[in-house]
């Protein structure tokens, strides 16, 4: 799940950014052809651009595949994608961790019960289809929309 999560972020995050790139260019000539800068603001202006680029190329393309998600925040990614499990991820998780602390001798068997439980009530939960896909088709949106105000501006 996490290399699907780290996939779907990159190719959404190259979506983002190419929507960037036109609307970097749509905006840099739009201004250029209204005010017809001399070299120094043109350059301020290009400088400006690259900045807002390489920032959102960071964190977009590149920091998805810097920062590795917890196990934490996968479980809770899980549990918001299945509503109906009421957080059995993060309690099985949660459990499991209790279980190897073995905070308490005599509790062993009662906590290996519930995480059987909350498993069992997990079971049915395709895990990959909580990897936030949804946002590639939203990225396409706006880039479509970035290319088409572009050809319409010029």
């Amino acid at each position: 799940m996490r290399v699907k999560r780290r996939r779907v972020a990159a190719v959404s995050g190259l979506l983002i950014l190419g929507a960037a790139i036109l609307l970097a260019v749509l905006f840099s000539g739009g201004t250029e052809a209204l005010f017809r800068f001399s070299p120094a603001p043109r350059l301020v202006l290009l400088s400006f651009c690259l900045v807002v680029l390489f920032a959102i190329a960071a964190r977009y393309c590149i920091s998805p595949y810097l920062k590795k998600p917890s196990d934490d925040q996968l479980a809770r990614r899980v549990d918001r994608h299945y509503p109906d499990l009421f957080d059995r991820v993060t309690m099985t998780l949660q459990l499991w961790r209790q279980r190897e602390s073995a905070s308490a001798p005599g509790a062993e068997g009662l906590l290996e019960a519930a995480i059987v439980s909350s498993a069992a009530a997990t079971e049915h939960a395709d895990f990959n289809d909580a990897d936030g896909r949804e946002r590639i088709p939203k990225a396409g949106r706006l880039l479509g929309l970035s290319a088409l105000i572009l050809c319409l501006a010029l």
